[in-house]
């Protein structure tokens, strides 16, 4: 496999929110810093994608600068979630957007007093590529 460093340009970066179970919402941005491309053949192309999940906390009122109980498994509704949008220089663009599996609150408080949250998700990665004649 010999990966090449592909430049791309950023077409939307939006934040998803979920309302969360203790009264907090918290949200969500899926950051793209790599996408490496992989010629197999004229063909098939692979791509892989190096990213980063940004997380902010708005948290419920009475949460914030008091310790909690922590929770492994916290419930959640998506209040708005949307993918956000890459191009390659070839015309191939890229969304990718989170799929939440879990969201556990620990007993921890960041350096603003909100509670931290750690979640277990995966993005859904979609690639439209476009066919050059």
């Amino acid at each position: 496999m010999a990966f090449t460093e592909m430049e791309f340009e950023t077409e939307k970066e939006n934040w998803n929110y979920y309302q969360l179970a203790d009264g907090s919402k918290l949200k969500i941005k899926i950051i793209i810093a790599n996408i490496l491309e992989d010629r197999l053949n004229k063909d098939k192309t692979e791509y892989s994608i190096n990213w980063s999940n940004v997380l902010g906390v708005i948290p419920h009122k009475r949460m914030k600068n008091k310790k909690q109980k922590p929770i492994d498994d916290l419930n959640f509704e998506v209040i708005n979630e949307t993918s956000n949008e890459y191009s390659l220089s070839d015309g191939t663009k890229i969304s990718v957007k989170p799929n939440l599996s879990q969201i556990s609150r620990t007993d921890k408080l960041d350096q603003m007093g909100k509670p931290i949250y750690v979640i277990q998700s995966l993005p859904s990665v979609k690639i439209k590529k476009t066919i050059k004649v």
